[in-house]
């Protein structure tokens, strides 16, 4: 999973990136020595599915779509990024395949409705 967060105090444009890895489970138990727990909130999540032809294309097809998504939807559309946890992609059985792998890539957003500033 990855986060892009504005950093305080800068411009617009300026963005440092966190990346993190995560599995989805049903119950926590014990974690190894480092190990974090995080609950990602329920909120609204645009789910966008990147089919990239072969799955050695996936880096080139999840970065365009973040392209696509954040310069070319979002801005557009009546949804605004929710800053809990910004996007982050689901890799599953399907995305294992060597061709044509899919892979889910989730945004979190709230309606621009929400706040008033960008409606």
């Amino acid at each position: 999973m990855g986060s892009r967060r504005r950093q305080p105090g800068t411009r617009s444009r300026e963005w440092s990136i966190h990346h993190f890895l995560g599995d989805v489970v049903t119950e926590v138990g014990p974690l190894p020595d480092g190990g974090l727990s995080w609950a990602i909130l329920v909120g609204m999540i645009a789910v966008f599915p990147i089919r990239p032809r072969y799955k050695l294309a996936r880096p080139v097809a999840i970065a365009a779509a973040k392209r696509h998504i954040y310069q070319c939807w979002q801005p557009n559309s009546e949804y605004l990024p929710a800053g809990s946890i910004d996007d982050f992609e689901l890799h599953d059985e399907r995305s294992l395949r060597r061709h044509d792998p899919d892979i889910d890539f989730h945004v979190s957003v709230i309606s621009r409705s929400v706040h008033p500033d960008f409606a």
